[in-house]
């Protein structure tokens, strides 16, 4: 077992400890380059491996975050793949939700002027690259994500997100994919179903 543990006065390193190994003891992970608040969010996956979120990742004196998701190899150390936001403000990695079969799924409502971007991703391999809707399923609209996005796994591997404000509070509950993924955009065609403006709960 791997534990991590921002260290308080670097925000920029990362301690990990393995207790009963024989390399027992403190190992500090350097950040990648352009990290601001690396290591505010790590999640652990099945296979040994851990995800580390840092949505300032990029930001400036002048310019915001776009965020970052970095999957690292639990055994190596070594980063297997990197997710970003494509411009400043998208603040990527809002949560990360770990699917029953080991891969898991990642949340940024604020994404490209809160349209907002599920990305699911292998729990081995990871998603290398910006968010997009080629390896995300987005939102259309501007600033109809300002609301939390929910996942939630099923027991059969795959999940479900809920996007309540989507598309003038008429909400969008949409099936995904666990083992490959469900990208696009948000239509009546992918989600399972949604609300009448006048009947979403307020």
């Amino acid at each position: 077992m791997i534990i991590l543990r921002p260290l308080a006065a670097l925000a920029c390193l990362l301690t990990l400890s393995r207790p009963g190994s024989l390399s027992a003891g403190l190992t500090v992970l350097k950040a990648p380059a352009g990290c601001v608040s690396f290591g505010a969010g790590v999640t652990a996956l099945p296979n040994g491996n851990f995800v580390v979120t840092d949505r300032a990742w990029g930001a400036t004196e002048t310019s915001p975050g776009r965020g970052a998701v970095f999957l690292y190899d639990g055994a190596t150390l070594k980063v297997i793949s990197t997710l970003t936001g494509g411009a400043p403000g998208d603040f990527i990695g809002y949560s990360v939700t770990v699917l029953t079969n080991g891969n898991f799924v990642i949340t940024s409502p604020e994404w490209n002027g809160r349209r907002g971007a599920i990305t699911w991703a292998d729990g081995a391999k990871g998603v290398q690259g910006e968010i997009s809707a080629a390896n995300s399923l987005i939102g259309t609209m501007p600033a109809e994500w300002f609301e939390p996005i929910l996942v939630t796994a099923l027991p059969d591997g795959n999940y479900v997100t809920q996007c309540s404000a989507w598309n003038e509070f008429r909400g969008a509950v949409t099936p995904g994919n666990g083992v490959s993924g469900t990208v696009g955009e948000i239509s009546a065609a992918s989600r399972l179903s949604a609300w009448a403006a006048e009947e979403s709960p307020r």
